[in-house]
Order: C-alpha cells, then structure tokens, then sequence
C-alpha cells in the first residue's frame, strides 16, 4: 500500500500493540528503520513526517490482525463445549490458519 517495506523493524507481539509514545520512541523506531535495508537502499530521503505516515499503516495492519485473532478466538474458547466435536479440528485449523499467516508475514 504504501510501498515502504517493513517500517516496523521489531516484532513485539504483546508490546508492539502501542505506537511510539514520545518523540524519543520515534526517533529510535526511525534510526532503526534508516539502518534496514529498505530504509537504505529506497528510501534514503525519508523524513519523519513521512515514516510516521507509513509506519500508522503498518501499526494499524498488525493490530487489525491481532484484533480478528482475538475475535475469533475468545468466543471459540468460551464456546467451546457447544461446537459440535466432528467440527471442532476445522475450528482449529482455522485458528492454526490465521497464527500462520501471521507467522509468515513476521518472516
């Protein structure tokens, strides 16, 4: 969408789930994103106006990914007596499915 590769270096599961707090918190995540590859090699001329704005797509993105993996998730754990069994692995699957991509798009 935004053409930027990855402008989140760092994969922090729980953590990450906050944007940058303060200008330091964002000064740290733009040197990081300068020291990358793609910060090298494409986009060199970025400022922080412009890494705010592609890092805001990457932060909401992962959220919104988290966000449909608790969705799903806590209403099958709670309802899970009530899911019919022979149903139940493709539950799994499903659940398995999305951990994957997730896993694959941190890759």
């Amino acid at each position: 969408l935004t053409e930027s590769g990855l402008s989140i270096t760092e994969w922090n599961p729980v953590t990450g789930t906050l944007p940058p707090l303060s200008p330091q918190d964002w000064q740290r995540e733009f040197d990081l994103y300068r020291q990358s590859p793609q910060g090298i090699k494409v986009n060199a001329s970025l400022t922080m106006e412009e890494f705010k704005f592609i890092y805001f797509w990457e932060w909401f993105h992962r959220l919104w990914g988290r966000l449909i993996g608790l969705i799903y998730a806590v209403p099958m754990i709670f309802l899970w007596r009530y899911i019919p069994r022979p149903t139940r692995p493709d539950f799994i699957g499903i659940l398995l499915l999305g951990f994957l991509q997730a896993c694959m798009g941190w890759y």
